[in-house]
């Protein structure tokens, strides 16, 4: 009888290069980019940025709430400066008919005068109202002031924690690309058909669409569970490189051992 010997290396390549076995490396890659992924959309750096982004944004708000305020101290400030304007021009008036040979007799004097009381009362309360205003516009450009320069102090903020995440990102991206490129590679000589089973099921479980079985266990069930010796025998009995299913999680299973 002619005994056949099998080199040990040639099985490792025959194993290697099954589309099955390949379908294992795309997995564990993609978990790689997935695990990449989330750790890059949860860096600390990101969560500063949003943080000092809402603070700016804040800052912003006062900023226009202050100019608001502002504006209409202004505006209230031009609309009483007119009317003491408009005041001054009647008290002229008033004083030059009050001392107009044309008036005459004492009841027509006493209503100038009272007319002209009147006028300086009202002009002396709106000087009033526009040194309040001045006074209230004082302090809301302090207050303007300290927002500005708080306002100015949260961009730098921002700007530094920007770049801090961007140089984080773009570690990150680097060794993404370089997963990327590697599970291109990975991916060469796997039929389609499989390749879309294996996306189709990862897509539906969570992430992991072919699992490796030994020792009775499937890696992507809980560990704790052994399937049946004749399952397992049932699996093992399959053509090679032919899919099988697992019946307890619904993953393809390749078997290791």
């Amino acid at each position: 009888m002619t005994v056949t010997h099998t080199n040990p290396e040639e099985t490792t390549q025959r194993e290697t290069k099954s589309p099955l076995r390949q379908l294992l490396a795309v997995q564990a890659t993609d978990i790689e980019i997935a695990q990449l992924t989330k750790t890059r959309q949860g860096l600390p750096a990101r969560a500063a940025c949003a943080a000092t982004e809402a603070k700016l944004q804040q800052a912003s708000q006062l900023q226009a709430k202050i100019k608001d305020h502002m504006d209409a101290l202004d505006s209230e400030q031009k609309t009483t400066e007119q009317e003491i304007e408009e005041l001054d021009r009647r008290l002229k008036e008033s004083n030059a008919r009050l001392y107009s040979s044309e008036t005459t007799g004492l009841r027509a004097i006493e209503a100038l005068q009272e007319q002209i009381t009147g006028l300086k009362r009202r002009k002396q309360v709106a000087e009033e109202v526009v040194l309040d205003l001045i006074s209230r516009r004082d302090s809301a450009v302090e207050k303007r002031d300290l927002v500005d320069a708080k306002h100015s102090e949260i961009t730098q903020q921002l700007a530094q924690q920007t770049e801090s995440l961007k140089t984080e990102e773009d570690k990150i991206d680097a060794v993404l690309k370089e997963l990327s490129e590697t599970r291109q590679a990975q991916i060469l000589g796997i039929p389609q058909a499989l390749l879309q089973d294996y996306e189709s099921r990862r897509d539906r479980f969570g992430g992991v669409g072919v699992a490796s079985l030994a020792d009775q266990h499937c890696f992507g069930c809980d560990l704790n569970i052994m399937h049946p010796v004749a399952e397992v025998e049932r699996m093992r009995q399959a053509p090679p490189d032919t899919p099988i299913d697992c019946s307890e999680c619904g993953r393809i299973i390749v078997i290791v051992a």
